[in-house]
């Protein structure tokens, strides 16, 4: 079974702890009470921050990017490379103009060797939360007229952590560009390019895991746990 880069992730803080992170408004918020999610993966509803006006908000956008004149029941990318963004016609305008962060604590790759497809589980090294950069679209709108957003993540060139394992890794936003990430006022896809270098190694660790993180149906705290 093949694996994208980045397939699979965990997000296993509550809202509370969200807003805290990355300054959210939380008003109205109940219906988005988050459960911990230890093996997130394609097309299922994940957390995003989006601005609106000067305020974060806290929202659920399907993982699996649909352009605009794509139907609501297809699938769509999960990943797209940050090198050639600008210039993809499905995505250049999204990163000009519905950028989003992606809240995370950890995300999963797979080595291959002769025992099969190993899990290991890359965070930060004091276990924190961290975002991904993310863009957001909506498709067609389905039946009863809805159009649901989605959401995909940028890759770039794997760190030498990264690099045995996969040569891509996902964009991890330094805490200090994710306010530039956020600004509608940047339209430039230029004025991104120091957010897609490959995240700083020393602050990495990686760890392998159970083969449970394997089936997307398997959802509690095993998937996160080193194996011993």
């Amino acid at each position: 079974m093949p694996y994208h880069m980045c397939g699979r992730y965990s997000e296993t803080r509550p809202a509370a702890d969200l807003a805290l992170r990355f300054d959210l408004v939380l008003q109205g918020m109940a219906p988005l009470t988050l459960a911990p999610r230890y093996n997130i993966a394609p097309s299922q509803a994940v957390p995003v921050v989006v601005r609106e006006g000067a305020a974060r908000m806290l929202s659920l956008y399907r993982w699996g990017f649909l352009a605009t004149w794509e139907k609501h029941d297809t699938h769509g990318p999960i990943n797209v490379r940050s090198e050639t963004v600008a210039t993809n016609p499905m995505f250049r305008e999204a990163i000009r103009q519905q950028r989003c962060l992606i809240p995370a604590d950890g995300f999963y790759a797979w080595r291959h060797d002769k025992s099969g497809q190993t899990p290991l589980r890359f965070t930060l090294n004091n276990g924190s939360l961290f975002a991904f950069a993310g863009m957001y679209e909506y498709g067609l709108a389905n039946a009863d007229g809805h159009r649901e957003p989605t959401v995909c993540i940028l890759t770039t060139r794997s760190n030498a952590l990264m690099a045995p394992v996969h040569d891509r890794m996902p964009v991890i936003l330094r805490r200090r560009l994710e306010d530039l990430w956020l600004d509608p006022e940047v339209t430039d896809p230029a004025v991104l390019v120091p957010a897609f270098e490959p995240y700083s190694v020393e602050a990495m660790r990686a760890y392998e895991v159970s083969r449970l993180v394997n089936n997307p149906q398997n959802e509690r705290p095993e998937c996160i746990s080193p194996v011993a």
